[in-house]
């Protein structure tokens, strides 16, 4: 059975690397580039919320987050709503 002070010294070296990951999550130095120009790209749209659907089929809260989340088809309304027009016009 190993010596009781080894597992507190076991468990408190991973409480200061769990530590130390949190502070290097929070602190954005794992984000990729990617992530932080999808993040400025959100901030820049506007927080009003007009459903819109994009081509994959996923709804966004307005048009401006369809595009910033690389859609290139971007319908007005809800994904069913998208649908039945597109239905309805054959296209």
């Amino acid at each position: 059975m190993s010596n009781r002070g080894e597992l507190h010294s076991s468990w408190k070296s991973l409480g200061f690397t769990v530590a130390g990951l949190v502070l290097l999550l929070a602190s954005g130095a794992c984000s990729s580039p990617a992530s932080k120009a999808l993040k400025e790209c959100k901030a820049a749209c506007p927080m009003a919320v007009l459903t819109a659907c994009g081509g994959s089929g996923k709804e966004y809260d307005n048009s401006c987050l369809a595009k910033c989340a690389g859609e290139t088809q971007i319908d007005e309304g809800n994904c069913s709503v998208a649908a039945a027009k597109a239905k309805k016009t054959g296209g």
